[in-house]
């Protein structure tokens, strides 16, 4: 084969240092800024900063209003010459298991990157509720795209994460957490009938075993009274929430980014001081500095103080760019302060980039780990943004809201005959919302709603 040489030109988009520093910044929680800031003023003379988070508002994350997933657990990125993952530090029990396994594998360190990111992800029942692209944006910095889409690396973490300890974890559904427990069952229970029956019920009939379509199933399956019988027990035997057995985080705390309060007749975002620090450049070094003549200053500080003139720059910009997105939900959201989340209105995050001029990327950076308190109760600022769902009318209202009106239904019926998905479907309809059946049964799971058979209730025998 002949070589050639072509000359040509291209167009590659170079991330500066500060720019690097400033998306960095983005990133941080209150809590993180925290530790990075003491790190740095110790580093660089140039930087004076005085720490007023320990008079801050502070609130346990179970008391969350919005736990909808356990994000904050990781937080640190890969260090070559240490194992990354022992970097991301947390007190929850079941996050340590994971990772005192992740470890273990025989991957590359930005594979176990991934896979702790992805564990750190799990809801309170070990259930990884984030989308594909959602996991993609949490683990951007460690995907390889020489090992092949992200999309790919993705599937394969969540692979490696689901043949884990404890079984079922990782799974996106309760179909899926069945499965994964019944594949990992030993190999001579695997190989029977039984089995066979069990994952083909779990598989292909959850939502009929739900709603207690015995006959149906047994027809569809063709199946005898004990075969059917066997098949339900083994099922049962299996775990709803795999990660019950595992104590719960009690005493990891936030401090909110922004206090709501109503002013006027109206709910504005107040910015909580100790989430917004102050850092300033040590005036009287730096006149030293810029006095002296550059023969007499070292390069080293020089540059030092260079860095400390970039970074107080990027702080004020992450704060005044936080603090802009809070006020824009918050301005967005009024009927949501006023009325709770049944009045949450559809907003997505391209709708605050267009208000704002900032890109897409920017606001989800702002809305991860970035918390606002309200008399509803502190509320992560993604909570904000949900899907659409179409009213009879040609309107649309919010996932958020649809939610809370289905667990409304639930609150109020009647535990002896409680609601199907398909009578809150019809239930939905007549008060104008056009909601599919499947869509009830996701957000009942996102809700943590048990299915019908398991919300009934015996009636009581008089005596």
């Amino acid at each position: 084969m002949k070589s050639t040489i072509n000359l040509g030109f291209k167009q590659n988009l170079a991330l500066t240092p500060q720019l690097q520093q400033s998306i960095r910044l983005l990133q941080l929680s209150a809590t993180q800024l925290e530790q990075e800031l003491i790190s740095l003023t110790e580093a660089n003379p140039f930087l004076e900063f005085e720490s007023e988070m320990s008079g801050a508002p502070l609130e346990p994350l179970p008391y969350l209003s919005n736990l909808s997933n356990n994000s904050h657990l990781s937080t640190q990125v890969i260090d070559d010459e240490n194992d990354s993952v022992n970097q991301i530090a947390d007190q929850d029990t079941l996050f340590k298991h994971l990772v005192s396994q992740i470890q273990l594998l025989r991957i590359s360190n930005e594979e176990k990157a991934i896979i702790a990111t992805l564990a750190g992800n799990l809801d309170e029942k070990g259930y990884l509720r984030l989308t594909v692209d959602e996991l993609i944006e949490e683990v951007e910095a460690w995907i390889d795209l020489e090992d092949g889409s992200a999309s790919a690396q993705i599937h394969r973490a969540i692979s490696h994460l689901q043949n884990l300890d404890p079984s079922g974890v990782g799974a996106r559904d309760l179909a899926e957490c069945l499965q994964i427990q019944l594949k990992q069952l030993p190999t001579k229970i695997v190989e029977t009938e039984v089995w066979a029956n069990s994952y083909r019920i779990v598989a292909e009939y959850l939502y009929q075993l739900g709603n207690q379509q015995i006959t149906l199933l047994k027809k569809e399956l063709k199946l005898t009274d004990k075969a059917f019988s066997e098949a339900i027990k083994l099922i049962r035997s299996l775990r709803h929430n795999p990660v019950s057995h595992f104590e719960s985080v009690t005493q990891t705390i936030l401090t909110p980014d922004i206090v709501v309060k109503k002013q006027q007749n109206k709910w504005h975002a107040i910015a909580n001081p100790a989430a917004f620090p102050k850092i300033n450049l040590h005036t009287e070094y730096a006149k030293i500095i810029s006095e002296s003549s550059k023969s007499h200053v070292s390069e080293e500080i020089s540059q030092k103080l260079q860095e400390a003139r970039w970074f107080v720059k990027n702080i004020m910009q992450r704060n005044t760019t936080i603090f802009n997105v809070a006020k824009e939900i918050v301005t967005l959201q009024q009927n949501f302060f006023e009325y709770g989340p049944i009045a949450m209105r559809p907003l997505v995050l391209r709708d605050i980039a267009e208000r704002l001029e900032l890109h897409e990327s920017t606001i989800s950076r702002v809305t991860t780990q970035k918390y606002l308190t309200c008399p509803l109760g502190t509320f992560e600022f993604k909570y904000f943004f949900s899907s659409q769902v179409q009213t009879q009318t040609g309107g649309n209202i919010s996932s958020t809201a649809v939610q809370a009106l289905i667990l409304q239904l639930i609150k109020d019926e009647n535990p002896l005959k409680p609601l199907s998905d398909s009578v809150i479907v019809k239930l939905m309809s007549e008060k104008g919302f056009v909601v599919a059946r499947r869509t009830i049964a996701k957000y009942r799971d996102i809700l943590k709603i048990d299915p019908i058979h398991l919300r009934k209730q015996e009636k009581k025998s008089r005596l």
